[in-house]
């Protein structure tokens, strides 16, 4: 990876803090490092110190450009490697995909006594400021010292360069920065990066942001075809700050009132399933009962969008348009137990002769089908009984009792 690859606005960086920013080492900041490192640099830190302050460890470089009165990313550049000249800051990257990802770690500056103590920062500050200013800026920022009329300074000089070698060395796979989240389900179609990004910990707390809270948020998003923006709004009405508890239930019931953002795709089959149910409606609302199925599909049997946009397909062709929650859950049921996970293999899966199809010449048997289930659903239990014992067995079985 280049040292001065480009860094995009879109590109992510998350901010890991060593030590604190006391008042002293602030003002140590402006008043010593600043004449070195340029009031550029200075901006970078404190604005990084104060977005990892209030708990926005993981943003944007576009944002980050935006707040620092609209920099360029050269200015940026230049920027950061002062501060990690001077040793105020470490710089981590990776290449993740058409982005790169970044961790940035924040060291403090040096208490006064110990920047004058630094022979190549002293000797580069006394020559920008010169003798006067370089005099009275030391008397008035060191603090009483022992003296050490007699003695000898037997200290070895440091010899720095850009290139320097730090102490605690890390490597970036090493790092473990706050809020990481890696997306490892494929069939969720979520920009975690960038709902992270924009999301503030004070809208949702680390402590809720756990892999099975991270993975549903994806998965609605999904199945609903809602944005990383959207989803931020819901999320943040879902989550109670005073008891630390995040309403699953409730971000699935305000998911469901939602329109869907994403509506268009290359692949119909790779559109959100309440999107692509609506194309099949001709643009009519999805019902929330047909919404609740869908849910059922993507959420607790997990199948990829192109999966079950292929069994909408069939279901509604093998049922005059309809989606009997029943029916559904049989046909979904034996694809899972077939492990159907693709749409080629799906749709292979439409052209075999479903086991509730063969069992219709099973020993001149009628099994209901789905029209015919739905008629049974609304049957008075006479009507029921009028079915033959391996007809009324069969259909106990399909009702589940």
């Amino acid at each position: 990876m280049k040292e001065d690859m480009e860094i995009k606005p879109a590109d992510i960086f998350t901010i890991e803090r060593r030590g604190n920013l006391s008042t002293e080492t602030a003002s140590v900041l402006l008043t010593m490092y600043q004449p070195l490192i340029g009031g550029d640099a200075v901006l970078l830190y404190m604005t990084l110190s104060s977005f990892s302050a209030y708990g926005r460890n993981r943003d944007s470089h576009g944002h980050l450009f935006t707040v620092m009165n609209n920099i360029d990313p050269d200015t940026f550049q230049r920027a950061r490697v002062k501060l990690e000249e001077y040793m105020l800051m470490r710089s981590y990257a990776r290449e993740d995909g058409t982005k790169q990802q970044y961790i940035y770690t924040l060291l403090s500056p040096m208490r006064a006594d110990d920047f004058f103590s630094t022979a190549i920062y002293a000797a580069r500050l006394h020559k920008v400021l010169g003798d006067r200013a370089f005099n009275s800026l030391k008397t008035n920022m060191s603090s009483a010292q022992i003296a050490k009329d007699g003695f000898k300074d037997i200290t070895v000089p440091v010899v720095m360069s850009q290139s320097a070698d730090y102490d605690n060395e890390v490597v970036y796979t090493d790092v473990k920065p706050k809020y990481m989240f890696s997306n490892d389900d494929e069939n969720i179609s979520f920009d975690y990066d960038h709902f992270l990004a924009i999301t503030s910990t004070l809208v949702f707390p680390a402590e809720l942001r756990t892999k099975e809270n991270m993975n549903l948020i994806g998965r609605i998003a999904t199945v609903y075809g809602l944005s990383a923006d959207r989803m931020l709004i819901l999320v943040n009405d879902c989550v109670s700050l005073s008891t630390m508890q995040f309403d699953a239930q409730r971000l699935k019931w305000k998911a469901s009132r939602q329109k869907p953002d994403i509506t268009k795709a290359d692949d119909p089959y790779m559109l959100p399933p309440v999107s692509f149910l609506m194309s099949k409606q001709h643009g009519a609302e999805v019902t929330a009962t047909d919404k609740k199925t869908l849910e059922h599909l993507s959420i607790d049997m997990k199948f990829p969008n192109e999966v079950i946009n292929t069994m909408l397909e069939y279901i509604l062709g093998k049922s005059d348009n309809r989606l009997t929650p029943r029916f559904v859950d049989m046909v979904s049921s034996q694809w899972a137990r077939d492990g159907i996970h693709t749409r080629r293999e799906a749709v292979e899966e439409t052209k075999k002769e479903m086991s509730w199809e063969k069992n219709r010449y099973r020993n001149n048997m009628t099994v209901p089908t789905p029209d015919s289930y739905r008629e049974a659903e609304k049957a008075d239990p006479s009507k029921i009984e009028k079915l033959s014992p391996e007809e009324l067995e069969e259909f106990k079985k399909f009702l589940g009792k």
